[in-house]
Order: structure tokens, then sequence, then C-alpha cells
């Protein structure tokens, strides 16, 4: 069988015709290992990431932000993207972590709970490298702590990201962003507990010698939870603001839309008998009132006096009426 999970075109015609030949069973399927339990879709915290999306938003502003920071100690202007945000427990999500990192515990007042910053420690050292003029190379090797120059650098590169997320939250909610404490390996990380949940909003940074390296900051799902409606309004807030200069040229288009004006001059009423009973030649008594309806599509708009114009019918608008439904004719 092929090595990925697609299966190949003979792959496919075996299958067929085995459930065509009745040796392969159609239907059957695969038990998982385990017991299957009912979930509910509208139970736990993950429910709340619906909402959460808006922070896909608010990471691009954090993205075009980061170019401010790491463009004067990498000495160009690197291209930030705004990666995947996900939702995991804390102890999914640090499984992936390697065994010497920048990690650092970030309060965000006023809310109750604090973030977590995470770099590798190659981006550290490409970037020490280009701030005093290397080529932004990382150190070939790697030792197990950061120097005293990587540890200076990390702390100005947070400063600066700090001011990004508080310029980037101040539209939602005014936090402020500090650091609390670092540390380089995971196993002395306090943080959270291993079943909290947390949101990962990760950015990638391309490296000026090619190739990208991430950083996440992390946010406690608990900690979000107070700004969920405020994400939430301004997700509403965004789709609802429209660009003025558009706006002018869909009133103008709609100005210029041709509508149907019309009026009646007379509605008589005669029996079927009376109707059934016409011959070509017979007279259809009318009686034209005083005063007719101008009406546009069904609305009445306005009502004038029957006369004539350059040798035409016309109507002189007399008033002009508040718009109102009538009845279908």
């Amino acid at each position: 069988m092929s090595s990925d999970l697609n299966l190949s075109k003979e792959e496919i015609e075996a299958l067929q015709a085995g459930i065509a030949d009745g040796s392969i069973a159609s239907g059957a399927g695969v038990m998982p290992d385990g017991v299957i339990a009912p979930w509910s879709f509208d139970s736990g915290d993950e429910r709340e990431f619906g909402d959460l999306h808006a922070l896909h938003m608010l990471n691009e502003r954090i993205a075009r932000g980061m170019r401010q920071v790491f463009q004067p100690m990498l000495r160009v202007a690197p291209k930030v993207d705004c990666g995947l945000t996900s939702l995991e427990s804390f102890g999914s999500y640090s499984e992936g972590f390697e065994d010497f990192l920048s990690l650092t515990i970030v309060r965000m007042e006023p809310l109750r709970g604090n973030g977590l910053v995470v770099m590798k420690p190659d981006l550290i050292g490409t970037i020490v490298d280009a701030y005093y003029g290397g080529r932004g190379e990382a150190p070939a090797t790697r030792a197990s702590e950061f120097t005293a120059a990587e540890d200076r650098v990390q702390q100005s590169l947070l400063g600066r990201l700090f001011a990004q997320l508080d310029a980037a939250w101040a539209d939602i909610f005014h936090l402020q962003f500090s650091r609390i404490s670092s540390e380089s390996h995971p196993q002395f990380l306090s943080f959270l507990e291993t079943n909290d949940m947390v949101v990962v909003t990760r950015f990638l940074l391309h490296l000026p010698r090619g190739g990208t390296s991430a950083i996440d900051v992390v946010y406690p799902l608990n900690a979000l939870k107070p700004l969920l409606p405020l994400l939430r309004l301004r997700i509403i807030t965004e789709q609802s603001e429209t660009d003025p200069g558009w706006k002018g040229r869909l009133k103008s288009a709609l100005l210029d839309v041709e509508l149907p004006v019309r009026s009646i001059l007379a509605e008589p009423t005669m029996s079927m008998r009376a109707i059934m009973a016409l011959k070509v030649g017979d007279v259809v008594p009318i009686h034209v009132p005083e005063e007719l309806h101008m009406l546009v599509e069904k609305t009445t708009f306005g009502v004038g006096s029957p006369g004539e114009a350059n040798g035409n019918a016309a109507l002189k608008i007399r008033t002009i009426a508040r718009p109102r439904a009538t009845t279908n004719r």
C-alpha cells in the first residue's frame, strides 16, 4: 500500500473488485481501539473557540508590526506571516518543546492569567549575529544556555514585541504586556497545568539567509474569555465598515437606475355580460378624475392633475406624497 493517506489508482481498483466479487464485505468498516463515548458539541471550553477567529485579524496586525520589531536587529525588513491559531491543551502543545528554548512568561494586565512567548534559540543566535555585523547566520553549535549578548538582545526584542502587542490589542481592549520571567529549559517552566486549554497564535519570520522561524504567543483560554464579546464585536464592526468612495459610487449607480413611472387615468367596471357583448365600434364610457396618482412601481410618489404638454398627455405634479405601498394593479 502507498505510504501516504491517499489510495493509488491500482489500490482503488483492487478494492472495487473485491467488493464486487464479495471477497471484501462492504460496510464492515474498521472499529477503533477503545470505548466510543458520546460527545456534545455545545459543551466544554472548545465551543468558545468559534469566537476566537477574530484573533486572526488581530494577528495580521501584529504580523505587520513585527517587521518593525526585527528590522533594526536583522538590518533588513523581514517578511512576517500570520500562522495558524490553534486551541489545545498546554500539555499537548508543550509535547513539541525542544530541550532548549526561549520561554518568556508574560503579564497581560489587567487580565487574570499570564501569557507565554516561545522562540527557538537559532532565531536568537541569528538576530545576535546580524545585530553585531554578521551575515545573520545561526551558530553552527549551540550551548545549553544563552550568552550574555543573547540575553541582552532577547530583552530588547521582547520590549519591542510587547509594544506591538499593546498597540494591536488597543482597538479591542487596553492590555499591557510585560515580562515576568524567562526560562530556557522547558522542564523548569512553571506556567500552566497540562490539561489547561491555551490559544496558540503563531507567526512565521522569514530569515535573511533563507528559512523561517516560528514565534508563538500563547494565551490561556480562561484569560481570554472575558474578551470574547469584544472580539465578536470587533468582527461585526470591521465587517460593517465600508469604503466611503465605494458608498458614493454605489449611491450614484442606484440613482441612475430607471424605474417605471405610470398614472392610471381610469378603471371603469363592467359586468361580465356587458364585456362578453362588446363588439368593434362600441364606446366604453370612462371618467377621468381631477387628481391622478403617479406610481413608481407600486408605490404612490405624487399626486397631480392630467393635462397636455408639447402635444403629449402629461401629469402636473401638485403634491409629493410620502411613499406608501398600493394594491397590485
